[in-house]
Parts: structure tokens; C-alpha cells; sequence
């Protein structure tokens, strides 16, 4: 059993990042008051994009599975996968956000079903583990 565990903590995430998005609602009405309801619109549509964010806690793989755990609108969820149906790749991809970063997607027929990004509480190391794991199962299954 491999389990990969996220360092950042999806509540710990949520206050820091509406915290900010206050602050900028309180910044943007020091200097322009008059503008109260079209900037409370743009901080509810800002608090809501962040909270449809899929945030994923772990992921855990077993003999013939491999299971993701992750949370949106405050929900926990999970999917479960079938490790001989799912194909892993790591990508190196780079941003604004980030100079470089890594990308582990994880596919079914051919299709992206999950995406993990290094930028969000995972180490290169750990998904560079995870898409080794995901590989040496799915090709020991087939």
C-alpha cells in the first residue's frame, strides 16, 4: 500500500486564501467607496470560485485500486480507481504562479480523469513516487 498525504491542510487553504480576498474588498473600498456593490459582487464570485476548487487530502493505492481523496464546497469525496484501467503521466509545466512546477494526470482511455499539481501541498518527489506506483501497477496487471 503506497499513500501519499497532502502537507497543506484543505481548511487551513480556505482561511488564508478568503482572508486575502477580504483584504483586497477592504483595500478596493478605501479608495473607491461608491463602488460597494460591484466590488462585494466580484469578492462573492472570488469566495465562490474558491470554494468549487478541487483540493485533493491524499491519495492512496492499494493491490488493485488506487483511491483519491479530496474536498470541494467543504465536502469530503473520493474516487476510487481500478489501477488496470488508469494510466499515469507527469508533466513539467510553468506559470505565473509558479516558475515550474510538476503535473501528475491520470488518465482512462485516453481521457484525463485527475489532475494532481505539485503547486498545491505535494513535493515533485512524492508525485514522481506516485506515478512510479501507478506505472509498476498498471503494467504488472497487464
Amino acid at each position: 500500500m503506497f499513500e501519499l498525504k497532502n502537507e497543506k491542510s484543505y481548511y487551513k487553504f480556505l482561511f488564508q486564501s478568503s482572508i486575502l480576498a477580504l483584504f483586497a474588498f477592504i483595500i478596493v473600498q478605501m479608495f473607491k467607496p461608491s463602488s460597494f456593490i460591484g466590488t462585494f459582487l466580484i469578492y462573492t464570485a472570488l469566495e465562490l470560485i474558491l470554494f468549487s476548487t478541487k483540493f485533493t487530502d491524499s491519495v492512496i493505492v492499494n493491490s488493485n485500486r488506487a483511491t483519491v481523496i479530496y474536498y470541494r464546497f467543504f465536502y469530503r469525496r473520493e474516487i476510487v480507481f481500478s489501477i488496470s484501467d488508469i494510466q499515469s503521466k507527469i508533466s513539467k509545466e510553468a506559470s505565473l504562479r509558479s516558475p515550474v512546477y510538476l503535473v501528475l494526470n491520470i488518465f482512462q482511455d485516453n481521457k484525463k480523469i485527475y489532475s494532481i499539481d505539485s503547486r498545491d501541498g505535494f513535493d515533485d518527489d512524492d508525485l514522481i513516487k506516485l506515478d512510479q506506483v501507478l506505472n509498476t501497477k498498471t503494467s504488472s496487471c497487464t
